[in-house]
């Protein structure tokens, strides 16, 4: 399906328009200096103040993000020429929900407050379709694999199995629409998020104690990423430790020499969030085009999850400069 740049004239320009001049690195400087949770809430609202309870203020904060999420995911949905195009942002919002809904379906408890707003399937019809073990509201793939996701639960009490399975089903939705417009930066985009999971799930495998590796990762990658699945576990005997060494013959090799053989989980996992946000960074340059809205997507969610990790650094009277060392400032 072509897609064409200039029927993003309009949205471009609108999301230009409300960017602002201040950058997203300085916005987080800004707020990871902050010294209480009222003092982030001043910031985050432009100057307001609230002497309340911190677990209260903590509380507003927390649903200032979620509403500005849904909001910013609203304003690109009423701006651009075709939602569709941007399914593969927000299937991860679904597949969010539809796991929540699930496990509180399993423990007997509501789930309406605990969805976030912002999926390709409204949120007030989750909780009594789920409840009532029907999935056909959610994308293809979701949808088949839901039933699958509870009856492995039934079978191990495990809830990871319902994870796993489920994310595994995002993924493919994810492929599915961004191959369906054949745009090659979402493929792109798709693809390093799959290689930043298979990645980290082979190190966390191999690593671990589990009798038998190599079936715990072939239930656990996901298919379609730039590392094929088959290589990851046809590496499984050769891995020592080093995840350079296997990498060796792909994209990721350069991104990781640097680390060097001792490199923790949290550093090879900076290295590949840095890989897929690079790609983020590139869209941001286009003049105007269907990477502009997505850009702007992206970039808000990866902002309030560093927001969100600033506001539990201080609600925590963890020091700023552990608080600025978990925020990632140059993402986007």
């Amino acid at each position: 399906m072509a897609i064409k740049d200039t029927e993003f004239l309009y949205a471009s320009s609108n999301i230009r328009a409300i960017e602002g001049s201040e950058s997203y690195s300085e916005r987080l400087r800004r707020f990871s200096e902050c010294k209480s949770v009222g003092e982030l809430y001043s910031q985050l609202t432009g100057g307001e103040t609230d002497s309340g309870a911190s677990g209260d203020i903590k509380e507003r904060i927390e649903k200032m993000l979620d509403d500005r999420l849904c909001s910013s995911v609203s304003l690109v949905m009423k701006i651009v020429p075709d939602k569709k195009l941007y399914n593969f942002l927000l299937y991860e919002y679904d597949c969010c929900n539809l796991k929540t809904a699930i496990k509180c379906a399993i423990m007997g408890i509501p789930c309406e407050d605990r969805l976030y707003g912002c999926g390709t399937v409204p949120a007030d019809k989750i909780s009594k379709d789920v409840s009532e073990g029907r999935f056909d509201i959610f994308p293809k793939n979701m949808a088949a694999s839901a039933k699958k996701a509870r009856e492995a639960y039934e079978k191990t009490k495990d809830p990871s199995v319902i994870d796993m399975i489920l994310d595994r089903a995002c993924f493919e939705d994810m492929l599915e629409n961004v191959n369906e417009y054949g745009c090659e930066k979402f493929i792109s985009l798709v693809k390093a998020r799959i290689d930043r999971v298979n990645i980290m799930t082979f190190i966390r495998i191999a690593k671990s104690d589990v009798p038998d590796k190599q079936k715990a990762l072939d239930e656990a990658l996901v298919d379609g990423g730039t590392v094929s699945k088959s290589f990851l576990i046809g590496k499984l005997d050769s891995y020592d430790g080093n995840i350079e060494s296997i990498l060796s013959a792909t994209p990721y090799q350069s991104v990781l020499s640097s680390l060097g053989s001792g490199a923790g989980l949290s550093e090879i996992e900076k290295a590949l969030d840095d890989v897929y946000l690079s790609l983020v960074k590139d869209m941001k340059f286009v003049s105007f085009g269907a990477e502009i809205p997505c850009a702007y997507l992206i970039s808000i969610s990866y902002e309030i999850k560093n927001i969100r990790i600033i506001l539990a650094g201080i609600a925590s009277s963890l020091p700023q400069e552990k608080i600025r060392e978990r925020v990632r400032f140059g993402y986007v």
